[in-house]
């Protein structure tokens, strides 16, 4: 299970990827993650998994949680 709490990323100053997720994944369920090409998707999974800011360089602010 994790949690995501007030996520934000920009890669530049003035250029935010996305602003205030919250998200909850309870263990032992599927969880799909939807939206409209460009919007996220792959760069929230980036944050999720350490790439971001790790391998890729970019400015997160917020809570990403792991537990059990």
């Amino acid at each position: 299970m994790f949690e995501i709490k007030n996520l934000n990323l920009s890669f530049q100053e003035n250029y935010n990827v996305f602003k205030d997720i919250n998200i909850k994944v309870k263990k032992n369920r599927v969880t799909l993650l939807t939206g409209k090409s460009g919007c996220g998707k792959s760069s929230l999974l980036m944050c999720i998994t350490g790439v971001i800011p790790d391998i890729i360089e970019g400015n997160i602010n917020g809570e990403i949680i792991y537990k059990g």
